[in-house]
């Protein structure tokens, strides 16, 4: 392996740890951004079905502020394992582990249009994401698909 091929798999991880940090504060124009802007983030339940589905920086972050941007929810966010290939000289590919907690408050009032989610006080969820990247003005994901394999809710 090659030292540029290094570098950009440092980035990527850098990029993947700044995602976890920007949904753990609800930074959630900063986590859009992260994307390209007409990048995608797909949502999947345990079951395969789409829990919600993003194009484009502005529905991240609208979506992502309805689904978790109360002030009385606390996210929390694990990324584990990272799997990343580069597959040219700016793009690539990954897959990582993933668990992620909310928590909401007494004051939370859920938005059901937001993602297709049962009404919760806790979710805890398990899964992986597989993500494509490019590298414009630094990496961005291109695509990113959150996939469950499990999902508990209270």
């Amino acid at each position: 392996m090659n030292l540029e091929t290094l570098i950009a798999i440092e980035e990527i991880r850098q990029l993947n740890a700044r995602y976890a940090r920007y949904a753990d504060a609800k930074r959630w124009a900063d986590l859009a951004d992260l994307f390209t802007p007409d990048g995608t983030f797909t949502s999947h339940a345990v079951d395969g079905s789409v829990v919600a589905e993003m194009i484009g920086r502005q529905a991240i972050e609208e979506t992502l502020t309805r689904v978790a941007g109360g002030g009385d929810v606390v996210p929390i966010h694990l990324f584990l394992s990272h799997e990343i290939e580069p597959t040219g000289s700016d793009t690539a590919h990954s897959n990582y582990a993933m668990a992620d907690l909310m928590y909401r408050g007494d004051g939370y009032v859920a938005d059901p249009t937001a993602a297709d989610l049962p009404p919760f006080r806790v979710m805890r969820g398990w899964g992986h994401y597989e993500a494509t990247y490019v590298k414009t003005d630094g990496w961005r994901y291109r695509t990113l698909t959150q996939t469950r394999t499990r999902l508990e809710f209270e």
